[in-house]
């Protein structure tokens, strides 16, 4: 009798806790810094420069991701609580890094009223496992109100500014090429938008088209959430626009149509074609040297392993690949070497190794 009380009160403990980090993970959580598991740093290898994640749970175990800071509605997934790990019901995903992930989830390292650290829990090793530290978005707003409580105008930032309401407004691509930025101005009393443009890179204020465009921005109002700024008479939400229209890819007659958007800062920094390309070949090259090491053919490996970091230095496994060919084959000065670059970057692999083998 006394195993089956101290069984069940076990089991209610397991209950409650998982009840309390439920309830303590509810609401919007800004990531301020990522890193990698075994506390590499990140070398995010995408086209955008956009490093914005914020995580929502929400109600019913509902859990939303957004990559723009602007976005109400974004990827949605629905989650349980078991002790410190949040279970995410999609399963059987293959991630960009090659890993397919049986059990997506994610271990609560830390939970308070403000802050969170969570860790990926997938099925890879921890140098590919992100870990993502967290501030309320709540505490976000509130300590930015107060620190500008004194000014007319709140001067919006990616983790503080007007969020466009779900299901509302889409910013439509026009036909024509432009690519500028400046201040979207909310003018709270009078509840309405203008579009203050600082710098054109591509484009001229006086194509319609354009025109066009930055007007039908400026009568989205209703579509944002302003609520929190209620104080203030003003807020400047700096944004940037690119739209790239009818470009030719390849050889064949597919031609490219592509808008991109960014709020909270001036200019959004995205790669030109040239660096796409550049990391399309870096691939390339990785994948023929991981070939010709199948085929111990280490020579032509180690070419394509440095090809593939020449057209692409945040390609970092094409290092560690050309370091691990380098000491096999008893070139033990050229593997410090690139176990020293490593080291440089702050990877703990790579420091680990410069250690063992290189001091």
């Amino acid at each position: 009798m006394k195993r089956i009380i101290t069984l069940l009160i076990l089991l209610t403990s397991h209950f409650i806790f998982s009840q309390n980090l439920s309830s303590q993970l509810s609401g919007e959580w800004i990531v301020y810094k990522t890193e990698m598991k075994d506390g590499s740093t990140l070398y995010e290898r995408t086209n955008s420069r956009n490093t914005y994640l914020r995580f929502a749970f929400g109600d019913n175990n509902s859990l939303f991701l957004f990559n723009k800071p602007t976005k109400m509605s974004g990827l949605k997934n629905t989650y349980t609580v078991d002790n410190n790990i949040i279970r995410l019901t999609n399963k059987n995903i293959h991630t960009a890094d090659g890993f397919d992930i049986d059990d997506n989830s994610y271990i609560i390292e830390k939970i308070t009223k403000d802050s969170l650290v969570i860790v990926e829990n997938f099925s890879a090793p921890d140098d590919k496992l992100k870990r993502y530290y967290c501030i309320n978005q709540h505490k976000i707003n509130n300590d930015a109100i107060k620190e500008n409580a004194d000014k007319n105008i709140f001067i919006a930032n990616q983790y503080c500014l007007p969020k466009i309401k779900p299901g509302k407004y889409n910013f439509t691509p026009i036909a024509v090429n432009f690519e500028f930025s400046g201040y979207m101005i909310f003018d709270i009393v009078n509840k309405q938008i203008t579009l203050e443009v600082l710098k054109y890179d591509e484009g001229t204020p006086d194509n319609k088209k354009i025109q066009k465009f930055i007007k039908n921005i400026e009568n989205t109002y209703d579509d944002w959430y302003t609520s929190v700024f209620s104080k203030f008479k003003k807020v400047k939400l700096p944004f940037y626009f690119r739209n790239v229209y009818g470009k030719p890819i390849g050889d064949g007659d597919f031609k490219l149509n592509k808008f991109e958007y960014s709020f909270g800062i001036n200019t959004m920094p995205y790669p030109d074609q040239e660096q796409i390309d550049k990391s399309i070949k870096s691939n390339e090259f990785y994948k023929k040297g991981l070939l010709a090491y199948k085929d111990s053919d280490y020579d032509n490996a180690i070419e394509y392993f440095t090809k593939a970091y020449q057209y692409d230095n945040y390609n970092i496994e094409a290092l560690y690949s050309r370091a691990a060919i380098y000491y096999y084959t008893n070139k033990k000065e050229e593997a410090c070497m690139d176990w020293k670059t490593l080291s440089d970057l702050d990877q703990k692999r790579g420091i680990d190794s410069y250690n063992q083998y290189c001091l």
